[in-house]
């Protein structure tokens, strides 16, 4: 039975390290840390989505950060989330900033951030505290709440992971 190799196109980033569109080899395909390149985020990602919405005004896409949800006929509710998984000094910080400035580019005014915390097994309560920390101090610059979220000591994770 033959594979299906996915479709890829010039310039895709620095994170393939897998077999040009012309390579031969039946080696499986290895990713390195960063964004998945625009093909397969395209072809292993967009197209799973679920049941697509009347009431969404603006769907994932390549280079779309956010969505927009119709609330009523005069509101919207902007929707993102992104991970900080390369800063270890100020991911708290970074995590409701970068929240926030995806949903400004959006045109929306932030209200509140969803903080999803994954620590490794055996985290200092320490390093829970200065995390949560930087993201109160973050949102309350910002004028935003943190409405909720999820906290979890996980396995698999080497270091702490803010969503």
């Amino acid at each position: 039975m033959a594979r299906r190799r996915p479709r890829f196109s010039p310039g895709w980033p620095s994170c393939w390290s897998g077999p040009t569109p012309s390579s031969e080899s039946d080696e499986p395909i290895r990713l390195q840390t960063g964004k998945l390149p625009p093909d397969l985020l395209r072809d292993l990602v967009l197209g799973r989505l679920g049941t697509r919405r009347p009431e969404t005004l603006v769907r994932a896409a390549l280079g779309v950060d956010a969505a927009a949800v119709a609330v009523d006929a005069d509101w919207a509710c902007v929707l993102t989330t992104d991970p900080i998984t390369t800063a270890a000094a100020g991911a708290g910080r970074l995590a409701v900033h970068v929240v926030c400035n995806d949903l400004a580019a959006m045109g929306a005014e932030p209200l509140g951030v969803l903080a999803t915390l994954l620590f490794p097994e055996g985290v200092a309560p320490a390093a829970i505290a200065e995390l949560t920390a930087e993201i109160d101090a973050a949102a309350r610059s910002l004028s935003v709440e943190v409405l909720g979220g999820h906290t979890e000591v996980a396995p698999g994770i080497s270091a702490p992971l803010a969503v």
